[in-house]
């Protein structure tokens, strides 16, 4: 499953709670891309370990109202002109 985000905060980014779960659910990997071609892939086995990151705080989509929370991911990623 690929994500795009717009930005990095103290070395992580955030990805909404329901994402995660969707990939977790699919037993797919989650692609994190940032908007400059960067990406990073965590890997399906470890998004549960991440899951209990979650933010106590509860955000509420502006366009949709769904409640969601924010998973903190470290950012580390693969250069965009890697060919892995």
């Amino acid at each position: 499953m690929i994500v795009s985000v717009r930005k990095i905060w103290m070395g992580h980014v955030s990805v909404r709670d329901y994402i995660v779960k969707k990939a977790i659910a699919k037993k797919e990997d989650l692609v994190v891309r940032l908007m400059t071609g960067e990406r990073k892939v965590y890997p399906y086995k470890s998004l549960v370990t991440y899951l209990a990151n979650t933010t106590k705080t509860e955000f509420k989509s502006v366009f949709t109202g769904k409640k969601y929370y924010l998973i903190d991911f470290p950012w580390k990623p693969i250069p965009s002109n890697s060919s892995d």
